[in-house]
């Protein structure tokens, strides 16, 4: 007879939620093991001592969460301060022809828009989420309603564009120019900003929570009411 040694291990309801919950962008791990990299989300109940898949203790708690890329593979876990910063996806480059068509589907989000000219254009409604502009050009540009959440946006030309509920929420900006732009019912929640001038721009009803306004010199600014 045959005897075969076999160790068993007890999974629990809430370990196999967490398995065969379907993970998205920025879920929130509570555990993450060392050795087979097998990330346990948070769910209500006790966690385990060692993980479920090849039985390593767990060292300790890591607040981290999953970062996906747009076809839905993982970028790798980040931690919660890296997180609240901006999401650190990697940016995708594209060609002319694939800058047309993402200017028509008005999608624009994880895209590398590096030293891009987006001046004189109708961008109402296009997502820019976490996108990588540096060096871009929107002078003159329609922006109402567009999305820059966690976008990393340096050295950028925003002036003369209207941005009537324009969002930026976690977004990085720096050394931009905002002169004469009329910005209004925007959403600036927890953005870093530094270093903008916003000579003769116009700031109504912009919701700044999270932000530190030492940073901007409004006194320059048209309006800010």
């Amino acid at each position: 007879m045959n005897i075969i040694n076999e160790k068993k291990y007890i999974i629990s309801a809430g370990v196999l939620n967490s398995l065969q919950k379907n993970i998205k962008d920025g879920i929130k791990l509570a555990k993450v093991c060392e050795k087979c990299g097998f990330s346990l989300t948070q769910f209500p109940g006790r966690y385990p001592k060692n993980c479920p898949i090849c039985n390593t203790p767990f060292d300790q708690m890591k607040e981290e969460y999953v970062v996906l890329a747009q076809d839905g593979t993982s970028l790798g876990n980040i931690s919660a301060k890296d997180k609240n910063e901006s999401l650190k996806c990697e940016a995708i480059k594209i060609n002319d022809i694939e800058f047309v068509e993402r200017l028509n589907s008005k999608d624009f989000s994880n895209v590398d828009l590096t030293n891009r000219d987006l001046s004189n254009k109708n961008l109402e409604w296009v997502s820019f989420e976490r996108a990588i502009i540096k060096n871009a050009n929107f002078k003159n540009s329609k922006l109402d309603a567009a999305n820059f959440s966690r976008a990393d946006i340096r050295n950028t030309n925003f002036s003369n564009t209207s941005m009537v509920g324009i969002i930026f929420d976690y977004a990085k900006i720096l050394k931009c120019n905002f002169s004469n732009a009329n910005i209004k019912l925007a959403e600036f929640k927890y953005a870093k900003i530094k270093s903008i001038d916003v000579t003769d721009a116009s700031f109504i009803a912009v919701n700044f929570t999270g932000v530190d306004l030492k940073t901007i010199d409004f006194s320059k600014a048209k309006v800010f009411k």
